[in-house]
């Protein structure tokens, strides 16, 4: 997988371990949801390396290759808030990724949880609580990375309520 190896790139700066668990069902659960790409703290240890664990993971990415598979429309331009995407396949997509983070949040002592997702050449984060999920606008990885990079490198020197975990 192309871009696990990218991500990769970015572990020894953010202390975050980019895991390929496009393949890899959580044996603790009743279905065989898979996000692409999981993240996990480097002192998680290998062990994570062989499997997916929603109990345990950090964030999740999606990642298609295809800018048509985008769950949401490309620009907030065209009307004050963000909409959903109005293709079947990107319908599809959001689905993924609302599972995704019903898995960690039912799994997790959450308040909340990041994610990302990546469609072709183009970028969005997502943030999750209990109200509602924040988009950001699409952006280009290709032609500013250090975007991507520069909010896992934040993102991995966050606090863990920070990142969303109920400190109770």
């Amino acid at each position: 997988m192309i871009q696990i190896d990218a991500m990769k790139k970015c572990e020894k700066i953010t202390g975050l371990r980019f895991v390929n668990t496009s393949s890899k069902a959580d044996k603790n659960s009743e279905n065989n949801t898979m996000p692409d790409i999981s993240v996990y703290t480097i002192s998680q240890g290998n062990e994570m390396l062989a499997v997916l664990s929603w109990a345990d993971l950090l964030m999740f990415i999606e990642w298609k290759d295809d800018i048509h598979l985008d769950a949401f429309r490309r620009t907030f331009r065209d009307d004050s808030r963000m909409m959903d995407a109005e293709s079947i396949k990107g319908t599809e997509t959001r689905g993924q990724i609302y599972s995704y983070a019903a898995q960690v949040l039912d799994r997790q002592n959450r308040c909340s949880l990041f994610s990302a997702s990546i469609c072709g050449d183009w970028a969005r984060l997502h943030y999750f609580d209990a109200s509602a999920v924040v988009v950001t606008e699409s952006f280009s990885f290709r032609e500013h990375p250090e975007m991507l990079v520069d909010f896992f490198v934040r993102y991995g020197s966050m606090t863990a309520t920070e990142r969303g975990y109920d400190p109770t």
